[in-house]
Protein backbone atom coordinates (compact mmCIF):
# COMPACT_ATOMS: atom_id res chain seq x y z
CA UNK A 1 0.00 0.00 0.00
CA UNK A 2 1.26 3.38 -0.91
CA UNK A 3 -0.45 5.68 1.64
CA UNK A 4 1.16 8.69 3.25
CA UNK A 5 0.82 9.38 6.95
CA UNK A 6 -0.79 12.77 6.29
CA UNK A 7 -3.60 11.19 4.26
CA UNK A 8 -4.65 9.07 7.27
CA UNK A 9 -4.89 12.05 9.63
CA UNK A 10 -8.16 14.07 9.68
CA UNK A 11 -7.86 17.75 8.78
CA UNK A 12 -8.91 18.87 12.27
CA UNK A 13 -5.64 17.47 13.70
CA UNK A 14 -3.36 19.11 11.18
CA UNK A 15 -1.23 22.14 11.95
CA UNK A 16 -3.08 24.46 9.60
CA UNK A 17 -6.40 23.76 11.35
CA UNK A 18 -4.92 24.68 14.75
CA UNK A 19 -3.40 27.86 13.35
CA UNK A 20 -6.74 28.84 11.80
CA UNK A 21 -8.54 28.15 15.10
CA UNK A 22 -6.48 30.61 17.09
CA UNK A 23 -5.94 33.15 14.31
CA UNK A 24 -6.92 36.58 15.57
CA UNK A 25 -7.68 35.51 19.15
CA UNK A 26 -4.15 35.56 20.52
CA UNK A 27 -2.91 39.09 20.92
CA UNK A 28 0.63 40.08 21.88
CA UNK A 29 1.17 41.51 25.36
CA UNK A 30 1.33 45.25 25.63
CA UNK A 31 4.17 46.88 27.50
CA UNK A 32 3.45 47.28 31.22
CA UNK A 33 3.82 51.04 30.95
CA UNK A 34 1.04 51.17 28.32
CA UNK A 35 -1.60 49.50 30.53
CA UNK A 36 -3.82 51.95 32.42
CA UNK A 37 -4.89 50.68 35.84
CA UNK A 38 -7.84 52.47 37.52
CA UNK A 39 -7.01 54.29 40.76
CA UNK A 40 -9.36 52.21 42.94
CA UNK A 41 -7.70 49.01 41.68
CA UNK A 42 -4.15 50.23 42.25
CA UNK A 43 -5.03 51.17 45.86
CA UNK A 44 -6.30 47.68 46.74
CA UNK A 45 -4.34 45.35 49.01
CA UNK A 46 -4.11 42.07 47.15
CA UNK A 47 -1.90 40.10 49.53
CA UNK A 48 -3.20 36.89 51.13
CA UNK A 49 -4.48 37.19 54.71
CA UNK A 50 -1.83 36.92 57.41
CA UNK A 51 -2.30 33.69 59.30
CA UNK A 52 -0.13 31.75 61.70
CA UNK A 53 0.85 28.37 60.29
CA UNK A 54 1.16 25.76 63.05
CA UNK A 55 4.42 23.88 63.31
CA UNK A 56 4.66 20.16 62.64
CA UNK A 57 2.50 17.72 60.79
CA UNK A 58 -1.24 18.23 60.84
CA UNK A 59 -3.15 15.79 62.99
CA UNK A 60 -5.46 13.51 61.08
CA UNK A 61 -9.02 13.90 62.30
CA UNK A 62 -10.44 10.44 62.69
CA UNK A 63 -13.99 9.35 63.36
CA UNK A 64 -14.62 6.37 65.67
CA UNK A 65 -15.57 3.23 63.82
CA UNK A 66 -19.17 2.03 63.66
CA UNK A 67 -18.21 -1.28 65.25
CA UNK A 68 -18.30 0.05 68.79
CA UNK A 69 -14.82 1.49 69.04
CA UNK A 70 -16.11 4.65 70.76
CA UNK A 71 -18.45 2.89 73.17
CA UNK A 72 -15.95 0.16 74.02
CA UNK A 73 -13.59 2.57 75.77
CA UNK A 74 -16.48 4.17 77.63
CA UNK A 75 -17.79 0.78 78.81
CA UNK A 76 -14.35 -0.16 80.15
CA UNK A 77 -14.22 3.06 82.18
CA UNK A 78 -17.66 2.36 83.66
CA UNK A 79 -16.65 -1.19 84.63
CA UNK A 80 -13.45 0.10 86.22
CA UNK A 81 -15.40 2.62 88.30
CA UNK A 82 -17.91 -0.06 89.36
CA UNK A 83 -15.03 -2.25 90.60
CA UNK A 84 -13.74 0.60 92.75
CA UNK A 85 -11.04 1.83 90.43
CA UNK A 86 -10.04 5.44 90.16
CA UNK A 87 -11.12 7.69 87.37
CA UNK A 88 -8.45 7.64 84.68
CA UNK A 89 -8.87 11.30 83.78
CA UNK A 90 -9.47 12.88 87.17
CA UNK A 91 -7.75 16.15 88.03
CA UNK A 92 -6.22 15.57 91.50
Amino acid sequence: MDLSYASLLPDCYKRQAWIATYDGTIQPHAAASDVQIPEHISQMCVFPPQTKIPLGRRRKTRFPSTEGEYNQGFDEQILSLQRGGSQPYSMH
